[in-house]
């Protein structure tokens, strides 16, 4: 098979269509790329055309392909000295082979699984990603849907962002849950990217934590030979036990030579590498939306950033009355339209606000019942809590009148009940009855 083909799979990964709003963040990017990584890590051990057979084997009674098969699924070992020279001793052929049995004893029983591994890996980083897509449903995408179809120069701006203004002013806190499953999915990164380091630790033996800090610790080149090989040997012994002539168990020993670990050297020493990175990163994005969470101020540098141009007060007016939900909403928005777009859109939401309409963007749906129910009370009852008496033939005037103009001596005021002052309400004069 031609390395073109070989990675072919990998090449949606690495150019994904673009099937709808970016919805992903720095800690998500970096967790796919690492996932991508360890795919195409796991073809490369795989691949015997670029590496040969991962392990061969010599015995004295056994065929090879007999004996390097029982090697293969029972695992080989190693004896290596306490003390570690640059130079091997008399009796040794290779580090770990050599006639005198005496030192620790390392069996290695992995690399049949490094393949799946890897794999494995690249599951558990891709998956965070995948939960925040399928929790999220495609919500934003739909939002945006008009927006990303309406070309710049057609349509002005006002009427592009309209319908998403009139949406995010009317249903505040819409993606406060979703912006609490993005932070939860971005924790997972951190989660899954220690939990890793634990299982391969366990699987090497106990020797991936401190590998890569040894290896940035050794004073000499020698020395970082030693320290990968003694996880990843490339000469190892095997011992396989039969029935002899006699009736009685015999054991024939062999040298088997695993080839695949040259490369199991590199990508694991840079993995161990790339999962402090992700560890590290990933935990500071945590601890990043955690701040701004608490820090509202934050929230606001964060818009400033996005839409300069406008001016300080309009951000500041948005800031007050958005919460954590609604600003991770903001920002993602902004990502995925045009700078003009975005400022046009805080520009309408402002507005909103600043016309003193809280019932079109209040700052939660308790607010919400709260003012209607206030509203409708002192257009009622009037500011003295008392509903006012009018002789019966009094005429009426309807209740869109000027704004601040008291009705004629001798009117009185009817209001419908669905009816409530706004900035829209038309400014026309005194009806009578």
């Amino acid at each position: 098979m031609s390395v073109l083909a070989l990675f072919g799979a990998v090449k949606n990964l690495i150019n994904p269509k673009n099937k709808g709003a970016d919805i992903s963040s720095n800690a998500f990017r970096v967790a796919r790329w690492m996932g991508i990584f360890m795919v195409g890590c796991s073809i490369l051990t795989s691949s015997k055309q670029f590496f040969g057979e991962p392990i061969q084997c010599k015995s004295h009674y056994f065929s090879p392909n007999l004996f390097a098969s029982y090697c293969f699924m029972a695992g080989t070992i190693t004896v290596l000295e306490e003390n570690q020279t640059q130079f091997l001793s008399g009796d040794q052929a290779h580090l770990g082979i050599s006639a005198e049995k005496s030192g620790k004893v390392m069996r290695h029983n992995y690399y049949q699984w490094v393949p799946f591994i890897l794999f494995l890996q690249a599951i558990l980083f891709y998956a965070p990603y995948r939960m925040w897509k399928t929790w999220e449903g495609g919500k934003l995408t739909k939002l945006l849907a008009k927006v990303s179809f309406d070309p710049l120069t057609e349509t002005p701006l006002t009427d592009q962002v309209q319908g998403i203004s009139k949406f995010l002013s009317g249903n505040p806190g819409w993606y406060s849950s979703f912006a609490r499953k993005m932070v939860f999915c971005e924790t997972a990164i951190l989660v899954v990217s220690v939990l890793q380091m634990y299982l391969l630790d366990l699987v090497f033996g106990g020797h991936f934590f401190s590998l890569g800090s040894e290896f940035m610790n050794a004073s000499y080149t020698w020395e970082h030979y030693r320290i990968v090989e003694r996880v990843f040997p490339l000469v190892t012994n095997c011992d396989m036990d039969y029935i002899g002539s006699g009736g009685s168990p015999v054991t024939d020993s062999g040298v088997c030579l695993l080839s695949v670990n040259i490369l199991n050297q590199k990508i694991f020493m840079l993995s161990w590498y790339l999962h402090i990175f992700i560890i590290v990163f990933s935990a500071l994005k945590v601890l990043y939306d955690l701040f701004l969470v608490l820090a509202p101020g934050a929230r606001y540098l964060m818009l400033r950033n996005q839409a300069a141009s406008l001016p300080s007060h309009l951000l500041s007016r948005i800031n007050r009355r958005s919460g954590f939900g609604d600003f991770t909403l903001l920002m993602l928005i902004a990502k995925n339209i045009d700078e003009a777009q975005f400022e046009t859109l805080l520009t309408l939401l402002s507005d909103s606000i600043a016309t003193g309409n809280d019932t079109s963007y209040p700052s939660s749906l308790i607010h919400m019942s709260a003012l209607h129910s206030t509203e409708k009370k002192d257009l009622e009852y009037g500011p003295n809590g008392k509903q006012p008496s009018y002789p019966e033939n009094a005429p009426t005037i309807d209740v869109r009148m000027r704004k601040n103009s008291p009705p004629p001596p001798g009117y009185r005021t009817y209001f419908p009940q669905d009816l409530l002052y706004s900035s829209t309400t038309p400014q026309s004069d005194f009806i009578s009855a």
